[in-house]
């Protein structure tokens, strides 16, 4: 699959699916640079909290200079009216699979406490976190 939105980013594979929309593995053909892009569903553009959230989410890793936040690169409403952000591609274990079952209280603590230190480095989209 390759899509463009905006004319600029190409949405390549699928890497991730929520509650709010759906992340891609994508590339910015101007600035030749792989990020990833996340596509809000459609239906939230008409829900005001959906909508606020969206622009908090956009607007904080701006504010924020720290190794465990991932830059946004761009924030918009594209030509179909999806709410769509650019933000750099991460790669790593999920934080679900770093906390998940079976591990000790202690491992789940050093995950913690290594991610608010930033010597670890997490995206939004997901749960990601680069080793």
């Amino acid at each position: 699959m390759s899509t463009r939105v905006r004319g600029r980013y190409e949405l390549q594979e699928e890497i991730g699916r929520g509650g709010m929309g759906t992340v891609f593995a994508g590339r910015d053909v101007l600035d030749d640079r792989v990020c990833a892009i996340k596509v809000i569903r459609e239906d939230a553009l008409f829900d005001p909290d959906a909508r606020e959230r969206f622009e908090r989410e956009a607007r904080a890793p701006q504010q924020i200079d720290h190794p465990g936040i991932a830059q946004v690169y761009d924030a918009f409403i594209d030509d179909d009216g999806r709410m769509v952000l650019v933000m750099e591609l991460l790669h790593g274990e999920s934080l679900r699979d770093l906390m998940g079952a079976g591990t000790s209280l202690q491992h789940r603590l050093a995950v913690v406490v290594g991610a608010l230190e930033g010597p670890r480095r997490s995206t939004p989209p997901g749960t990601s976190i680069a080793t």
